[in-house]
């Protein structure tokens, strides 16, 4: 009857009626009264098949328990990682320190050929604290500030003299050598009579 439907060109998507069939095709009335019936059944049918697609397309994302699973799988990783990632950024910031100062101790051999006068270095090491200043005026060049309170902060700071004098010929009243703890790791610095500063390890 489909076929039928197909070579006569009826729309099944518009009302049909017996009496439709009737005067347009000249069939019975019992085989236009079946042939109506069966063209709503075939409307019903797309019909429903729309909807079900319709619903397939809207069943689409996530829904609020999966993202809720999902936010605490998030939380927990975080939680699990975040001490080992904050062992990992104390420790780049003590490296980060011990670089800083290694710096320092070089810059006071500069200053001290700059302004041809000797400079002293002193180590507040309670205070993690040291700073470079003119051996005659006390004029204070440079003050580092490694406690709880700076940006490079480490757990403890020692010089192995508390005060040296840098004169401006490049050397040196005593060698020197600077640790720096902090984080579960350390570095030291060296500093000889020479002038030269390196970070050990």
């Amino acid at each position: 009857m489909r076929n039928l439907a197909r070579s006569l060109h009826i729309r099944w998507s518009e009302p049909a009626n017996s009496a439709q069939v009737v005067a347009n095709w000249g069939f019975t009335p019992e085989f236009a009264s079946q042939f109506a019936t069966y063209g709503q059944i075939l409307r019903i049918g797309s019909s429903g098949e729309r909807a079900r697609q319709g619903m397939t397309t809207r069943r689409q994302g996530f829904s609020l328990i999966e993202l809720l699973i999902a936010v605490v799988v998030l939380g927990v990783m975080t939680a699990i990682s975040m001490p080992h990632v904050q062992r990992v950024i104390a420790s780049k910031r003590v490296t980060s320190a011990a670089t800083v100062v290694a710096i320092d101790l070089e810059q006071a051999f500069t200053l001290a050929s700059r302004q041809r006068r000797p400079v002293i270095l002193a180590c507040d090491c309670a205070a993690r604290t040291y700073t470079i200043t003119d051996a005659a005026s006390g004029r204070v060049y440079l003050s580092r500030n490694l406690g709880a309170d700076a940006a490079l902060q480490v757990d403890t700071l020692n010089f192995s003299t508390p005060s040296v004098t840098v004169y401006p010929r490049g050397t040196s009243s005593t060698p020197m050598q600077v640790t720096l703890r902090g984080a579960g790791s350390s570095h030291r610095i060296a500093m000889t009579t020479a002038g030269i500063v390196r970070v050990i390890d």
